[in-house]
């Protein structure tokens, strides 16, 4: 027997099995030959026959469906449906897809399985959410919270990269579909966003991480958390910083991206959090609790950093330093190492730019050296890291033969707020604004 006619025959046997316990689960669901769902893959098994893709399944609470890769004899399993996510249901002629047939669990329903939106929810299970509480993660980063429609539209802003990497912002805002960041305008990756009702809100920020370097850790953004009180129809400007870029073991990392939130249009900074620096030789520094970057050749009143050489040895950064809100990065010049010089920079493309002009991360020869959006310097593929981007800029040293990436320097409007150095997940950055009731 083929095993396509297997499958079919598994497909009615586990119909008819089901019925007995429960009528409406016995559902025909069929394969959708040459298509698959795409970005929701959280596991990959390789088994004798499709028919034991249902089998894995089963096996996993999170599975929803599943691609099959016909050639290869190897299973997919998928946290979502194609109902949940059609706009990721693409065609592939090497995969077939299709929905778990029993036992599957409602979207939301569990902490292990959380939905990034209530719309999300509705797609996926096809009924009104109004009134029940559901595991909801709208910032995708691990943290879900349970809590009603209502409440997640209402009172919770995320804000997030949008699924953007490395040196350029998102370019739309289609990620907060469903959310109370739908609408949001989105230009030239920086998000625009018209506070919706007068209240207190609690806001936490982070700044992105730089990338790993040879052996070591990208320095870790800083975090600000606070209270402020915001008007009906106050317009900000919002830059996510994003993470600093690795090229795996052997290679330096780039600087992550400050995290920026200004009223606009007069473009004055709630808050800056600090992104962390590259990973060179030594891990990367952290993002600072201070205006002023971290590290050597820190930058300093929201210029960008500076680069570190050491004439007694000859060295010389050949990456980008991290920009600051006014002043971008910059790269080192080598014929200042031979006349003593051991900290400047001078204008280049691997420097991150700043805020004022984009807050673009620096670019790299290489792609996967690019600096983090939010003014992340590039690395140079080598030993050299890039500084990160915030209030003012990370530098790099290499003044004493090794090397790591300076962090991002951090601004708050109200000094009572907290700043912590370093205090963030490793990761890309984000803002958040809750009712504070």
């Amino acid at each position: 027997m083929r095993w396509e006619n297997l499958f079919l025959f598994y497909l009615g046997l586990n119909c008819v099995m089901t019925f007995s316990f429960a009528v409406d689960q016995c559902r025909s669901e069929v394969n959708e030959q040459e298509m698959a769902l795409e970005g929701f893959v959280f596991k990959k098994i390789l088994v004798p026959a499709p028919f034991m893709c249902d089998v894995e399944c089963e096996k996993e609470i999170t599975c929803q469906s599943y691609n099959y890769i016909v050639k290869e004899n190897i299973c997919e399993l998928n946290n979502r449906t194609k109902e949940a996510r059609p706009e990721n249901f693409r065609r592939d002629p090497s995969r077939f897809y299709i929905r778990r047939l029993a036992g599957r669990v409602p979207l939301g329903s569990i902490p292990e399985l959380p939905a990034q939106s209530c719309h999300e929810i509705r797609a996926s299970e096809g009924r009104e959410t109004k009134g029940n509480k559901y595991w909801i993660d709208q910032a995708g980063n691990g943290t879900a919270r349970l809590g009603s429609c209502e409440e997640s539209m209402r009172a919770w802003y995320n804000f997030t990269t949008l699924g953007a990497t490395k040196r350029h912002g998102p370019d739309n805002s289609t990620g907060y579909r469903g959310t109370g960041c739908e609408g949001v305008q989105v230009k030239g990756g920086k998000q625009e966003w018209t506070v919706p009702f007068t209240g207190r809100f609690h806001l936490e920020a982070c700044g992105a991480s730089g990338g790993r370097g040879l052996s070591s850790a990208g320095g870790k953004g800083a975090k600000i958390n606070g209270t402020v009180r915001l008007e009906k129809g106050v317009k900000l400007v919002i830059l996510v910083g994003q993470r600093g870029s690795s090229r795996g073991s052997g290679h330096s990392g780039s600087g992550g991206g400050g995290t920026f939130v200004l009223y606009s249009p007069r473009m004055r900074p709630l808050l800056v959090a600090g992104g962390g620096g590259g990973g060179g030789s030594q891990n990367g520094h952290p993002g600072n609790d201070q205006v002023d970057g971290s590290g050597n050749g820190a930058g300093s009143n929201g210029e960008g950093g500076l680069l570190c050489g050491d004439p007694a040895l000859a060295m010389h950064p050949d990456s980008g330093s991290g920009a600051g809100i006014n002043g971008s990065g910059g790269c080192f010049k080598s014929a200042s190492v031979q006349s003593g010089q051991l900290c400047m920079k001078t204008d280049c493309e691997k420097g991150g730019k700043s805020f004022i002009v984009g807050g673009e991360g620096g670019k790299a020869d290489s792609a996967d050296c690019h600096g983090g959006f939010g003014g992340g310097g590039a690395c140079d593929g080598d030993g050299y890291p890039g500084g990160g981007g915030g209030y003012s800029g990370g530098g790099v040293d290499s003044s004493e033969g090794w090397s790591a990436g300076g962090g991002g320097g951090s601004f708050v409007e109200n000094p009572t707020w907290i700043i912590i150095k370093g205090g963030c997940d490793e990761g890309d950055g984000y803002v958040s604004f809750t009712r504070d009731n």
